[in-house]
């Protein structure tokens, strides 16, 4: 995903507009401060049960996961998923229609 999905400008533009981005390493024993406390990127990916790569977590501002993906995604797929969640859509709109509503469009 890093060269063919985060390294187009479209996404890259979008994720830095619209999110906080960070990238961890599930597999690092590197440590971070939050405000539970120091953790390493490995305890920090088990926190959000992470369990295959890559996935991609979506946070709230509180830090609460509001969903994961796993896996790779197209560029394409992976911007829609962006506007999803960046526009609160996954809040009141299934993902299902959501797409389909993005593909009459």
């Amino acid at each position: 995903m890093d060269r063919d999905v985060y390294a187009q400008r479209e996404v890259r533009e979008y994720l830095q507009t619209h999110f906080e981005i960070v990238k961890l390493n599930a597999e690092s024993s590197k440590s971070h401060k939050l405000e539970s406390g120091e953790r390493t990127e490995k305890e920090i990916a088990a926190m959000y049960r992470v369990s295959s790569y890559p996935t991609t977590i979506f946070l709230n501002e509180k830090g609460e996961s509001i969903t994961a993906v796993p896996g790779y995604i197209q560029a394409e797929n992976f911007l829609l998923a962006l506007e999803y969640i960046s526009g609160d859509f996954y809040k009141t709109t299934s993902w299902n229609d959501f797409t389909i509503s993005h593909q009459k469009k």
